[in-house]
């Protein structure tokens, strides 16, 4: 309920791509599956991206956003794992960067809420989380999701 008005009231956005990084199985039973599923929507001043994970374990995607004004530098505010991605514990990303994509982790049988401002006004209970300590979580999991799978 907390994101309704942006899912609701909010314009679908095609300019977002969700890639998957890390091993997922492409088939379940012979039958191919999709593990990781994504929409974006623009409401107001916000970009609003919701990325679903429906595996057990963990999934780290890279998260490209097109067409946003070329003014400062960006957030990305995990509205349900309460967690900021930046790319250091200061800095946010520029629209160049989030061209490129950034690293999200979304917890197994989990949804990440990822909302992209203007940064700052900054929500004192998430956890930050750089770019260099994404990658490093990524790196400590891998071995675990390839043995896995």
């Amino acid at each position: 309920s907390d994101l309704e008005e942006a899912v609701l009231d909010g314009a679908e956005d095609g300019t977002c791509r969700v890639e998957l990084l890390s091993p997922a199985p492409d088939t379940v039973n012979d039958l191919p599956v999709q593990t990781v599923v994504s929409k974006a929507f623009r409401h107001k001043d916000t970009l609003l991206v919701a990325i679903g994970n429906d595996h057990v374990r963990p999934a780290y995607v890279k998260l490209a956003v097109g067409d946003l004004p070329p003014a400062g530098t960006y957030r990305l505010d995990d509205r349900v794992t309460k967690r900021s991605y930046r790319k250091d514990e200061a800095t946010g990303y520029s629209d160049a960067e989030l061209r490129g994509g950034v690293l999200i982790q979304i917890p197994g049988k989990e949804w990440a809420a990822i909302e992209i401002r203007a940064a700052g006004g900054e929500h004192g209970d998430f956890t930050v989380m750089t770019r260099d300590a994404t990658e490093k979580k990524r790196a400590e999991d891998l071995p675990a999701l390839q043995e896995f799978f």
